[in-house]
């Protein structure tokens, strides 16, 4: 890690580690918005790692903007930050330019696109965007579009839509958003050739939550080693007991394997876009993250799921994110198209590639 990335890391750590309360997960467990925290975040540049200078951002790579994402994890804040981050991703990526500081969100959904018409030479949008991450505080939303036989890129609105509010688990807000006839401006439509962007912007949403599940997975061991090393029982702290110690041995190990996942998938993304190994990390980290959430109350006992405690707010995260951006079984089904379609041998893809035999 160079210099920038360390200093980004440190920074970013210490801030957010100071601003994840108990007393803040509760107000976004409310559905409030901390606009004041949300002003630091931009203040930062957090909101635009990984965006061009000439679109906004502060600069960087994906390696900085997925760490980000990862802190995030390890200390949740109630803000739109990794779908801020994606949505302005993808925008840069076909050079439209955001004028604004306010968080954004996305729908792509290839089977359930908005509708645009045209009509007097104006776009006119309408459709329904259903589980939008954080819709109701977004400004405007990333949003696959279709106009008679054209595939467009789109940017609407949120305030011009109706509303329907939901949360997921977490109580993290999943909201519905139906817009009906809205103009749309040339400036905030793109032409696209295909949907193969909807799949891109899939993968990276899937990743992004992958390094979330990692980074909260970290944050679970920490509040572990924490509480067995403060609690005694029959006279001895609990990490002296091997029952405690393999409990712990195994967090430690599914969080490291996690880790090494996502950064093996952030390393290959920057070379270029790879499906296989965000497949296989999407797949690694949801696949385990019960595991590590079961585990973790296991060794709490009753405590941790009382609502005051802090592991209560991490692992309905951790149970949330898991099936986000497709769970393990989606993400299987996925892999096993990829596998069908794939020149090579499953035996061959067992054996000879590097990102399969780095993450089984």
């Amino acid at each position: 890690m160079s210099e920038i990335k360390e200093y980004i890391y440190d920074s970013a750590s210490k801030f957010l580690k100071k601003q994840s309360t108990q007393d803040l997960l509760e107000k976004g467990q409310k559905g409030l918005f901390d606009d004041e925290l949300w002003a630091s975040l931009n203040d930062m540049g957090l909101t635009g790692v990984n965006i061009p200078e000439a679109y906004g951002g502060v600069g960087g790579d994906y390696e900085d903007g997925f760490t980000v994402i990862r802190l995030v994890g390890q200390y949740p804040i109630p803000l739109p930050l990794p779908e801020t981050l994606i949505s302005k991703w993808i925008l840069s990526q076909y050079e439209m330019k955001i004028t604004h500081d306010q968080p954004l969100s996305f729908h792509f959904n290839e089977q359930n696109p908005l509708e645009v018409r045209k009509h007097n030479g104006n776009y006119i949008l309408s459709g329904e965007a259903l589980n939008v991450p954080w819709g109701r505080v977004a400004k405007e939303i990333v949003a696959l579009a279709k106009c008679q036989n054209e595939w467009m890129m789109v940017l609407v609105p949120v305030n011009e839509s109706k509303i329907h509010e939901q949360v997921n688990l977490a109580g993290e807000p999943r909201d519905s958003l139906i817009f009906h006839d809205i103009h749309i401006g040339d400036s905030a439509i793109k032409i696209i050739e295909d949907c193969e962007s909807k799949k891109i912007v899939e993968q990276l949403y899937a990743l992004a939550k992958a390094a979330m599940l990692a980074g909260i997975s970290e944050r679970v061991v920490q509040e572990c080693l924490s509480y067995a090393s403060e609690r005694k029982q029959f006279g001895k702290n609990l990490y002296r007991f091997q029952a405690v110690q393999q409990h712990i041995s195994l967090l430690v190990g599914e969080t490291a394997a996690c880790l090494a996942a996502v950064n093996n998938a952030v390393e290959m993304l920057q070379g270029s876009h790879d499906s296989l190994s965000i497949m296989l990390t999407k797949i690694k980290v949801s696949a385990v993250a019960g595991d590590i959430a079961m585990t973790a109350h296991q060794l709490h006992g009753a405590i941790g799921m009382t609502y005051e405690h802090t592991l209560h707010h991490l692992t309905k995260r951790l149970w949330s994110w898991r099936d986000e951006a497709g769970n393990e079984r989606y993400w299987q089904g996925e892999l096993s198209t990829y596998i069908a379609h794939s020149p090579v041998t499953i035996w061959s893809l067992l054996v000879d590639n590097h990102e399969v035999k780095s993450i089984l």
